[in-house]
């Protein structure tokens, strides 16, 4: 027992890390997507917000998003204010 022991590698914060980050690198992007989708269909442009700041908070979940063209311009038109709609 005690040389089943001896060879055991001691469970550390390190090697969780590691795995967390394979776990997340191996199976994270359909998550991460599916995640991105629903932070696009709930952001909504203010009135305080400039269209720069708009479009960098739309464009960080656009890229992980896997929407294609027309979604994200359709996300994106709907996204805007009522104003800038017209």
């Amino acid at each position: 027992m005690e040389r089943y022991q001896a060879e055991l590698v001691p469970w550390t914060t390190a090697i969780w890390t590691d795995f967390q980050t394979k776990v997340r690198t191996t199976f994270g992007d359909a998550d991460r997507a599916a995640l991105a989708q629903i932070k696009l269909k709930d952001l909504k442009m203010t009135m305080s917000q400039t269209a720069d700041e708009f479009y960098v908070a739309f464009d960080q979940y656009a890229n992980l998003s896997g929407y294609g063209a027309i979604e994200l311009k359709d996300t994106f038109y709907y996204a805007l204010t009522p104003f800038l709609r017209g």
